[in-house]
């Protein structure tokens, strides 16, 4: 592991040059949430010094149970008895680590309906935490939950029944969800994630912030593929619109003549409309749609037409859902294929294939 996971380096008395016995808290502070009196290691994460039992996570993660067998027992690189060890993550995603390696009060990702949603924060530690430490059991579930939103089936996504487990306070953490797809090996993530990234304009290479302020960005590859993207989807979204469109009314259609010129008449308007230019080609018509089917008589179409534009609408838009693996250049097995259907694979996705959300 390349990073750091030493225990503090002794200090020294400059003055003397004898070692002086200074507390390695000195200048930190304590977690409010995980200073355990009874505790028996000392974690220091950025300036928070968190007092737990080490047992508890030697029994959850094979690198604790290495670096606390390897820290020192010596005076100084100790507190209260308990061996210090100084670890390279922030206070922050140390915290969020802990709440689900020793909760107190609620268990998480297995969540019921009136449970709060889980901040993306939260899940975006625990992923990267649990990858580093290697607590495999746990980082399965917080992967299954993030794949509850950034699904591989249409199905799934058009589901408006379906609740989101993870509450995402900003749109660029999908700048993050790209990255946690790639540290984990997780690429049903992936045609999601970098399709939500092509609606950020601009601000896809502003990156997203974490709670200590250090700012992930797409990796060069990613941020090309989103580039690319966006030309593909401007093309798809005029062949959406034009065959959704189609002034040819339903062949079981009463009043052939009036739809016909209402349905030329909502394409010439359709044409013009803000949303056909986005590259959120899979954002549903359905309310322009009824909407069309709502007005005066004389500017109606009937519910029979009503129907055919929905059905065109759903069947253009899971074809380009189709092509999303092939619009961002990634291998994405059983992509848009029944969870129930799906083969057994090897890696994170064969233990998380029953995705959803939008």
């Amino acid at each position: 592991m390349s990073q750091d996971l030493r225990p503090p380096k002794r200090r020294r008395d400059g003055d003397e040059g004898s070692e002086a016995s200074q507390d390695p808290l000195d200048g930190l502070k304590r977690s409010e949430e995980f200073w355990i009196p009874d505790g028996n290691i000392v974690l220091i994460a950025g300036k928070t010094a968190f007092r737990v039992y080490r047992g508890l996570l030697t029994l959850q993660s094979t690198v604790f149970s290495d670096l606390f067998a390897s820290s020192s027992p010596r005076a100084e690189e100790s507190h209260d008895g308990c061996p210090v060890i100084l670890l390279t993550d922030s206070a922050q995603d140390l915290t969020h680590l802990l709440r689900v390696l020793l909760p107190s009060s609620r268990t998480f990702y297995h969540r019921g309906k009136d449970d709060p949603d889980v901040s993306f924060h939260e899940v975006s530690a625990v992923i990267r935490l649990t990858h580093k430490y290697h607590i495999e059991g746990l980082l399965r579930q917080a992967l299954s939950s993030l794949q509850e939103i950034f699904t591989t089936s249409f199905k799934i996504w058009e589901d408006d029944s379906r609740r989101h487990p993870i509450s995402i306070e900003h749109d660029s953490a999908y700048i993050a969800v790209v990255g946690l797809a790639r540290l984990t090996d997780t690429p049903s993530l992936l045609p999601l994630a970098l399709y939500k990234c092509c609606s950020l304009r601009g601000a896809i290479v502003d990156g997203w912030e974490r709670e200590d302020g250090t700012v992930e960005y797409l990796p060069p590859e990613d941020l090309k593929r989103c580039i690319n993207a966006r030309d593909s989807f401007a093309k798809e979204a005029f062949s959406l619109v034009s065959a959704i469109f189609d002034p040819a009314p339903s062949k079981r259609c009463k009043t052939f003549s009036t739809c016909k010129r209402v349905l030329r008449k909502v394409f010439r308007e359709i044409l013009d409309h803000k949303e056909v230019a986005e590259p959120g080609v899979l954002n549903p018509w359905n309310v322009f749609i009824r909407d069309c089917a709502s007005l005066e008589d004389e500017d109606r179409c009937c519910s029979l037409c009503e129907g055919k534009l929905l059905e065109r609408d759903t069947r253009e838009r899971e074809r380009i859902w189709n092509r999303l693996p092939e619009i961002f250049d990634i291998e994405v097995p059983n992509w848009n294929q029944d969870p129930d259907t799906k083969d057994d694979g090897d890696g994170h996705d064969d233990a998380n294939s029953n995705d959803a959300g939008n």
